[in-house]
């Protein structure tokens, strides 16, 4: 078995879809226990986080923050940014390998992910359906987007040995 099976098989990663829509205010997100991953589909917003600089998004991005860390999504009324979020708990909290090796936060424009096209692709499909099992469906999806996140940043960027 490779190494992110295993790290995976002994730290698991949940997700869970807490906004699909627009935000054209302020945001804050303050919750201690989870990590979080912002899809920014359309519109521009700045990510605001304690000792690092602000980020201004302004094209389809995706935004990672593998452990808790207090932030803010800053949109406007006249360029409101089209977010699907999801709040994520890693398998062992703040002794997880995998979510310990990752900075802060990741902010990663979607053209530069390839590998990840065709799950994005059916996340926000999904995202606009009104289909049975629709929020089930988004959970699974943004589980599968880390891993592929994760096996991208092995391949691309490594992260530190376990």
């Amino acid at each position: 078995m490779d190494r992110l099976s295993t790290l995976l098989s002994q730290f698991g990663v949940r997700a869970r879809l807490f906004h699909s829509g627009t935000v054209c205010s302020v945001a804050s997100i303050d919750d201690a226990g989870h990590g979080y991953l912002h899809l920014l589909q359309g519109g521009t917003v700045t990510l605001r986080s304690p000792k690092a600089p602000d980020v201004l998004v302004t094209s389809p991005s995706l935004m990672f923050l593998p452990r808790p860390l207090p932030h803010t999504m800053i949109a406007t009324d006249a360029d409101p940014a089209k977010l699907l979020c999801a709040s994520l708990a890693f398998d062992g909290g703040e002794s997880n390998p995998l979510s310990a090796s990752l900075p802060d936060r990741l902010v990663l424009a979607l053209d530069e992910l390839p590998m990840l096209a065709e799950t994005l692709r059916w996340l926000f499909e999904e995202a606009a359906a009104e289909n049975c099992g629709k929020e089930a469906v988004l959970d699974r999806l943004f589980e599968l987007l880390v891993i592929q996140l994760l096996r991208h940043l092995l391949a691309h960027q490594g992260l530190p040995p376990a």
